[in-house]
């Protein structure tokens, strides 16, 4: 994992001379700088759980986590915040959809991004993620600052499409 031990040191490094400036601008172009080569991740070792996705924790301290999650094919996530936490999500497999939400739940936004690209979920941001693809499984790489703490689940009912 030498791309995400290059990623965490130099995130941590701006982190301590930019302090409270630290900001997902910086995050975006530490993470675009190097390429996360799926290989690097073993994830034919790591144990698959029900549910629709599988979400493993590779990094984790206040300032920063880093999971990578394997979504079965057509899997969603649930309508959800990341509560104080922004977080920039790549792509290493297969294609990933998001739809974005306002405080009244009305959807303001949705994309489709292929693999090895990025996308940022804003702090607070409401949001739902999903593979489209009912054949294959897609994996994402999710860079969270700092850890996500006190995060909201919504019910599926609040949503107005």
């Amino acid at each position: 994992m030498d791309s995400l031990n290059y990623i965490i040191e130099r995130v941590s490094l701006r982190q301590k001379e930019l302090g409270g400036k630290f900001n997902i601008n910086q995050m975006r172009s530490i993470i675009r700088e190097k390429a996360t080569p799926i290989d690097e991740f073993n994830i034919e070792n790591i144990e698959i759980e029900p549910g629709p996705y599988t979400k493993k924790i590779l990094f984790s301290k206040p300032k920063l986590e880093i999971a990578i999650i394997i979504w079965k094919p057509g899997a969603a996530s649930n309508v959800r915040d990341n509560g104080r936490s922004y977080s920039i999500v790549r792509v290493l497999k297969g294609e990933m959809n998001f739809e974005l939400f306002d405080d009244d739940f009305k959807k303001t936004g949705e994309g489709s991004v292929p693999a090895v690209d990025t996308f940022d979920i804003p702090k607070g941001m409401v949001h739902r993620m999903f593979n489209s693809c009912l054949e294959e499984e897609a994996v994402t790489l999710h860079f969270y600052c700092p850890r996500v703490r006190k995060n909201t689940i919504y019910s599926q009912d609040s949503i107005k499409l």
